[in-house]
């Protein structure tokens, strides 16, 4: 089994709730997940919080979990029909990088 922080789900979205069990079930002892770290440090936003962030010896992965209904027309990201305040790649990308820009100040070796 992989190991995930918190080991017990706190969280109150469907959505993320499957993908903690789908991580928290994967046979890997390579993997750790970390589920809703806030970001205090944002660069782009005063704050963001990053769904799941999995790191491996060679790898960090940011997920950004969106359940319902999401489309996509003429570049726009729509959930059920309504216009998203933001994109979720843009989103996932962007904490991906805040989280980034903070562990390399901490002088991690694996960044």
């Amino acid at each position: 089994m992989s190991q995930i922080y918190p080991e017990k789900y706190r969280g109150k979205i469907n959505a993320e709730a499957r993908v903690y069990q789908q991580l928290k079930d994967l046979r890997s002892s390579h993997w750790r997940f970390f589920h809703s770290v806030d970001i205090a440090r944002h660069s782009v936003k005063k704050s963001g919080e990053i769904d799941f962030v999995a790191i491996s010896r060679s790898a960090l992965f940011t997920l950004e979990v969106k359940g319902g209904k999401l489309t996509r027309q003429n570049g726009t990201w729509l959930a059920y029909g309504d216009e998203m305040d933001e994109s979720p790649i843009t989103q996932a990308t962007d904490n991906y990088n805040a989280l980034r820009r903070y562990l390399k100040k901490a002088k991690l070796p694996m960044l």
